[in-house]
C-alpha cells in the first residue's frame, strides 16, 4: 500500500461511547478491531489510509465526525507511536476534520483539544522530524487547530499555553522551519502558526527566546513569491515589536 500522498495537500487512551461504536462504518470498526492486536499494525495503517480517502467530500467528513473518527485516529496514533504511516495519515485526518475548508468548526476543535490531539501531533512531529511529509501534515493540523485561537474557549487556551510553555511547541515549529527552509508550504504554515500565537504577552516573551524572529525573517527572505509567507511574516514581526 502506497501512503505517500495522503492528506499532505490539504489547506493515553480515549474512551468511546458504546453507542458510537455500534454505529461505526466498516473502516473505523476494522481500526478498532485491529488495534486490539499489535500484529495488525499494518492493517491499521491501511484502514486509516482508506478513511483518509473518504474525507475528500463534505459528506465523508461529516460522517467521519459523526462516528467518532477523531477519537479513533488518536487511539491509533497512541497505540503505534513508531509507525510513520499511522502518524502521518493520522495528522492529516485531524487537519481535515477540524474545519470545512477555511471555516473552523469550533465544537470539533473543542473535542480535539480535550482528547489530546495537540499533544499527539507534537509527539509525532518530534519523532518523525526527518520526514518531510509527516512534518507538513502535522503543521497543517496545528495551523487549523490554532486558527483564531484568541477567540477560543478558556479550555482551548489553557492547552495552547501548554503547547507553548511546557511541550516545546514553539521550538518544534522553529526546528521545522530550520529543517525545511526551501519548502514554501512548510514555511507558510509555520509562519501562520506563530502568528496565531501572538495574542498573549507571555507567548511573545517565549517566542522571543526561541529564535522565531530570525526564523520568520529567513522565511520571508527565502520565499518572496509566496504571498501567505509574506503576509504572515510581516504581521508576526509587527506583533512581536508592537
Amino acid at each position: 500500500m502506497n501512503f505517500e500522498n495522503v492528506i499532505d495537500n490539504t489547506d493515553g487512551n480515549v474512551d468511546l461511547d458504546p453507542d458510537i461504536i455500534l454505529e461505526l462504518n466498516p473502516i473505523p470498526k476494522i481500526l478498532l478491531d485491529d488495534m486490539q492486536q499489535d500484529e495488525f499494525e499494518e492493517d491499521v495503517a491501511e484502514a486509516m489510509f482508506h478513511l483518509a480517502q473518504q474525507l475528500a467530500d463534505k459528506e465523508g467528513r461529516e460522517e467521519a465526525r459523526r462516528i467518532g473518527g477523531p477519537s479513533i485516529v488518536l487511539i491509533a496514533m497512541r497505540k503505534f507511536p513508531s509507525n510513520g504511516d499511522v502518524q502521518r495519515i493520522g495528522c492529516g485526518i485531524l487537519a481535515v476534520l477540524v474545519s470545512h475548508g477555511t471555516i473552523l468548526i469550533e465544537p470539533q476543535r473543542e473535542l480535539l483539544f480535550s482528547i489530546g490531539a495537540v499533544e499527539s501531533i507534537v509527539k509525532a512531529m518530534r519523532r518523525f522530524l526527518m520526514e518531510e511529509k509527516m512534518v507538513l501534515n502535522g503543521l497543517v493540523a496545528l495551523h487549523n487547530l490554532f486558527n483564531r485561537v484568541e477567540k477560543a474557549s478558556d479550555a482551548v487556551k489553557r492547552r495552547t499555553d501548554k503547547f507553548i510553555q511546557e511541550w516545546g511547541g514553539v521550538k518544534l515549529i522553529v526546528d521545522a522551519m530550520t529543517k525545511y527552509p526551501d519548502n514554501s508550504r512548510c514555511q507558510e504554515y509555520c509562519c501562520g502558526i506563530l502568528l496565531q500565537l501572538t495574542y498573549k504577552m507571555e507567548n511573545l516573551k517565549t517566542m522571543t527566546k526561541t529564535g522565531t524572529i530570525s526564523a520568520v525573517s529567513a522565511a520571508s527572505n527565502r520565499h518572496p513569491e509566496n504571498p501567505r509567507v509574506q503576509a504572515a511574516s510581516k504581521k508576526f514581526v509587527q506583533a512581536m515589536f508592537a
